[in-house]
C-alpha cells in the first residue's frame, strides 16, 4: 500500500468512528493481519451509491434528486461534527 493509500484509509477509519448518523455506515471496529487492514461495518442491504450508479447506468431524476439529497445531507453531517473544517478542503 502505498503511503498516501494509508493516509486516505486512515482518515476515512477516523471520520466514520466520529460520525453518528442514520444515513453514514457505522464502523464497529477495525483490524490488521500481515497482508490487509479490515474495517467492521454495520450491515448495509443494497450497496454502495457507486455500485447501484454502475447497474443502473442512468438514476431517474426522481432519484438523482433523492441521492444528491443525502449527499449534500452527508456534507452538512460532516462539516457540523468538526471531522473536515473548510480550510482543509
Amino acid at each position: 500500500m502505498q503511503k498516501r493509500q494509508v493516509a486516505h484509509l486512515k482518515n476515512e477509519k477516523n471520520i466514520l468512528l466520529s460520525l453518528n448518523c442514520p444515513f453514514i455506515i457505522q464502523m464497529h471496529t477495525s483490524f490488521v493481519d500481515d497482508r490487509n487492514i479490515y474495517l467492521m461495518l454495520e450491515y448495509c442491504d443494497g450497496g454502495e451509491l457507486f455500485q447501484l450508479l454502475r447497474r443502473a447506468g442512468r438514476l431517474s431524476v426522481r432519484s438523482a434528486r433523492f441521492y444528491a439529497a443525502e449527499v449534500c445531507h452527508l456534507c452538512e453531517v460532516v462539516i457540523w461534527s468538526a471531522v473536515v473544517s473548510f480550510s482543509s478542503c
